[in-house]
Order: C-alpha cells, then sequence, then structure tokens
C-alpha cells in the first residue's frame, strides 16, 4: 500500500481529532484528504501496529518512562541500519538524518520519534512555530523523553518544522496536532511502519 502524507497543513486535523490514542493517530491519518485510498484497511492495520509498539501515557501527560524505557530497550535491540540513536540532538541529527532524507521518507510514511521535551511543555503554547518557544534546551532544564507520530512538514516565516502526533490533546495544540523545531527531535526510530502495512 502507498502511504502518502501531505506537507505542512495542520488546519486539516482541526476539530477532527481528540486527546492522544491508538485511535487518535487511526482517525487523525484516515481524515486526511490525501489518504482516501482505502482508509478502510489501513487503519485496523495500523491500530495493530501502535497496538503493538506503542506508548502508554499515565492520567494526566507524558509517558510511563518505566514502561517505556523499557520498551525503548527492546526497540534498540532489533534495531537496523534505519534506527539511529544519538545522545547529542543537533551534532548527530544533522550528520546521519538530514532534513532532505527525512522529508523523503515522511513523504511514504509516518515515523515515530522520541524527542526530549521539558518537563513542564504541556503548560507551554506550541501553536506557532519560533526559534524562541522550542521545548528543548539544553541548559539546565530538566528534560523527559516522550514519543510522537512524525507525520509531515513545513516551513513558517523561514523556520523550518515538521508535524507531530502527540500524547498531551487539546491543551497542548490543535487537539494534539502540533508542529517541532528540527534541532529538537532526538531520535528518529523507524519501526518500517509501510513493510508491516503491506
Amino acid at each position: 500500500m502507498e502511504i502518502k502524507l501531505r506537507q505542512g497543513r495542520s488546519g486539516d486535523f482541526k476539530g477532527r481529532v481528540g486527546s492522544l490514542s491508538t485511535s487518535h493517530v487511526t482517525d487523525s491519518f484516515a481524515s486526511v484528504q490525501d489518504f482516501n485510498a482505502g482508509p478502510q484497511v489501513y487503519t485496523p492495520r495500523f491500530r495493530q501496529f501502535l497496538e503493538e509498539n506503542r506508548v502508554t501515557y499515565d492520567d494526566k501527560y507524558g509517558p510511563d518512562l518505566a514502561l517505556n524505557n523499557e520498551r525503548f530497550k527492546r526497540f534498540e535491540k532489533r534495531r537496523g541500519a534505519k534506527v539511529l540513536v544519538s545522545e547529542s540532538t543537533s551534532r548527530y541529527f544533522y550528520a546521519l538524518i538530514d532534513n532532505e532524507w527525512l522529508r523523503r521518507r515522511l513523504l511514504s510514511s509516518p515515523l515515530l520519534s522520541s524527542i526530549p521535551v521539558r518537563e513542564d511543555l504541556y503548560e507551554l503554547p506550541r501553536d506557532v512555530v519560533s526559534s524562541t518557544n522550542s521545548p528543548c534546551r539544553h541548559d539546565g532544564d530538566k528534560l523527559v523523553m516522550h514519543l510522537c507520530v512524525l507525520t509531515g512538514f513545513g516551513v513558517v516565516d523561514g523556520q523550518p518544522y515538521y508535524e507531530i502526533l502527540n500524547s498531551w490533546g487539546e491543551c497542548w495544540s490543535s487537539y494534539g496536532f502540533g508542529q517541532i523545531p528540527p534541532q529538537d527531535i532526538f531520535r528518529i526510530i523507524d519501526f518500517e511502519v509501510t513493510e508491516r502495512l503491506a
């Protein structure tokens, strides 16, 4: 199955999705106009994929760190050339996964991405992309890891961004659909979604 993702149309999601869950992700993808080639087939398969591999969240916000840490370990053990892990966001992101590669990848499939975020990220406004409201600052902020689904990309006022589905829902940005600068992506976890959907 060929998966087509659009570039930078966050408005398409407004009002159509709720808080992030397996159904949130599958419903949001099924609502994309470019995704009209058999979404009734795609959705349950992607749901199964997420149910097998998804990250869990507590009642308030954020990941269940203990469980997710174990899942990250499992994922890393089975990683191949497509799974790139690094502790240095900017240096390794641009060295190992350049933006052109990532954009090409996103045009064929969604990607799961782990990003470092401030513990109070859910309180910050994230509807506007700028270089001043980045959630990740390696300057003493207490950071936690957060798994998101990268769905597309775009540019606002010269600032590149990637589109994500995240767990904080409406209180964070556009019904759980938001934007994040490239430098805030910590790792790309490629679970070969297209192969699993085939």
